[in-house]
């Protein structure tokens, strides 16, 4: 009862798990060394991109969306709230293991052509260093 839940509402993004646990992770963990080492403070943004016609069935209906894209982006600043560093990456969900490292801008790029509004910048000023 309470695991059919999970099939409705989530907060869990399927992610393939040759992605999930190989360059996925390595970029996840490497972000946080560069946070650890160089950011006072870091933001991050996450995100999937769904896809049209991927999904996890129960009971012949269409319940959770695998997406086609999982995606992040982080502005780093120092001590005073000035931004010193910046970046983004995307991964496409699939057996491929390939981490897309972008900057912010090309990052607001890539939404843009998968939303029908205007994407703008992620992060106040875009995070501009």
């Amino acid at each position: 009862p309470s695991r059919n839940a999970t099939f409705t509402l989530t907060n869990v993004v399927p992610q393939n798990p040759t992605t999930n646990q190989n360059a996925w992770a390595s970029h996840e963990s490497k972000l946080t060394n560069l946070f650890e080492e160089r950011c006072h403070q870091a933001f991050v943004l996450v995100g999937a991109i769904p896809s049209s016609n991927n999904w996890i069935i129960k009971n012949n209906v269409k319940r959770v969306n695998i997406p086609e894209y999982v995606w992040n982006a982080y502005c780093c600043v120092d001590q005073n709230g000035r931004p010193i560093l910046s970046g983004a990456a995307t991964a496409l969900n699939t057996e491929m293991n390939v981490v897309v490292e972008r900057t912010l801008d090309e990052m607001v790029d890539f939404l843009q052509q998968y939303s029908d509004v205007p994407v703008n910048d992620l992060f106040s000023g875009q995070c501009r260093v």
